[in-house]
């Protein structure tokens, strides 16, 4: 009898543990199946907050002693900071087979704007300041940079999962097309006092537009646990990017000092070329799912450019005396990396 009472009790035990493991397993299941790789159709929508960086910064101005090359006070790119800016994401996909699905995604940012940033020569210091980009350098008193720019990017994907199963890990590969706009403006702006008395300003303003076009391979690893999933994304870039750049030079002259017989000038001059160019996506985002067909998320994101044509690397540069008032249109031509990364928040509605 007592066998009999020990068999039934593990029947039994072994009975709940199967139930716990089968529900386990159906929560995955449920999880994977509403999941963007494996629904019919599904939408993304998210918030988006970047930061813009560049790394190969550009020396702008700096204050200099008459009798030494020592530098007290230098001004560059970097401290012209971009900030997080606002933006949007959005995302829509179709399943093509149980494994496959197609989706387009377009994310932007359309306007960040530099804060100001500036040097200034000290009365009666025995200072000047140079800056090769201005005519006016060693005459000037106060130089200042400030800039703009804006990012639009555009994919068409292939995602295809690589196991049909409820497991805790799952990976998805990636690969599609992606068009990518860079737009970025840099502003240098001068003062120079002149007897009269009179002030002489100097403004050079370089826009820049990169048009970014290529491949994409990549992938997403997810861990799933019970209504919560850890995503990680890396996508890898291949483009060709066709950029233009437009250099404007802005003289106002009262005395005719810098360019004699002339009050005021502009010049201007316009460079471009193709560059290819590799880059980088990486991304790590948390999603809840609330109900079998809504999830709420939330990540942060990097994204890394290289080979653009930046307003800081594209300035004018000046090559003979500044009294003879000629600033010319040599530039620089150097493109570098462009760095974007912050956080996002959204929502997954898929069905």
């Amino acid at each position: 009898m007592k066998a009999n009472k020990r068999l039934f009790a593990w029947i039994v035990g072994i009975w709940a543990l199967s139930s716990s493991a089968a529900s386990q397993a159906q929560d995955f299941a449920l999880l994977w199946d509403r999941t963007p790789a494996a629904e019919d159709i599904y939408v993304e929508l998210d918030a988006l907050f970047l930061a813009r960086d560049e790394t190969n910064g550009t020396t702008i101005a700096a204050l200099n002693s008459r009798g030494q090359v020592g530098r007290p006070d230098v001004l560059v790119s970097e401290e012209v900071h971009f900030d997080l800016e606002s933006g949007f994401r959005i995302a829509a996909g179709a399943a093509l087979s149980e494994r496959q699905s197609l989706e387009a995604v377009y994310f932007g940012i359309n306007d960040w704007t530099g804060d100001r940033a500036s040097v200034t020569r000290p009365i009666n210091s025995g200072l000047r300041i140079t800056a090769a980009s201005l005519a006016i350098q060693n005459f000037a008193t106060r130089v200042s940079a400030s800039g703009e720019s804006e990012l639009h990017n555009g994919e068409l994907n292939l995602r295809h999962r690589l196991r049909d199963c409820s497991c805790t890990l799952q990976t998805t590969l990636i690969t599609g097309f992606r068009f990518i706009h860079f737009g970025d403006q840099f502003d240098v702006f001068a003062l120079a006092p002149q007897p009269g008395p009179a002030i002489a300003t100097e403004q050079n303003t370089v826009e820049t537009d990169n048009y970014n076009i290529g491949l994409q391979l990549g992938g997403v690893l997810d861990w799933h646990v019970k209504n919560f999933t850890l995503s990680a994304t890396v996508k890898g870039l291949m483009y060709a990017n066709a950029y233009d750049s437009v250099a404007t030079n802005t003289l106002n002259d009262p005395n005719g000092f810098f360019r004699p017989g002339q009050t005021s000038r502009v010049t201007q001059n316009d460079d471009g070329d193709v560059e290819f160019g590799v880059g980088a996506d990486l991304g790590i985002q948390g999603s809840y799912w609330l109900t079998e067909q809504l999830s709420v998320r939330a990540g942060y994101h990097l994204i890394v450019l290289g080979s653009q044509a930046m307003g800081s690397q594209q300035l004018p540069g000046t090559a003979v005396a500044p009294a003879l008032g000629a600033n010319t249109p040599n530039r620089l031509s150097e493109t570098t990396d462009a760095l974007f990364h912050g956080p996002s928040f959204g929502v997954v509605y898929a069905w």
